[in-house]
């Protein structure tokens, strides 16, 4: 049975590697469009590490891309730099 790897994600498989980490994805649609990383009482925006702009749509960057802004986010939001 072949597999074919994913070259973007869904909003499951993006929860699914936030928990890797302890943190939860959450989504804001008001005036515009962004992607934050919620850890306890803790937030942070997510990052397009090309750019450094926020991450606006899911299929923006590619999973590779979005595994990195999570992990860089978390470990962020783990941090004594946190505001």
């Amino acid at each position: 049975m072949a597999t074919t790897e994913r070259r973007f994600m869904d909003k499951q498989w993006l929860q699914e590697e936030a928990g890797k980490y302890g943190c939860e994805v959450v989504h804001f649609h008001h005036r515009r469009k962004v992607i934050m990383l919620k850890k306890g009482e803790r937030w942070t925006t997510l990052l397009d590490g090309s750019s450094g702009k926020p991450i606006q749509r899911l299929r923006e960057v590619s999973i590779e891309d979005w595994r990195e802004a999570i992990k860089k986010g978390a470990e962020y939001l783990d941090s004594d730099t946190y505001k």
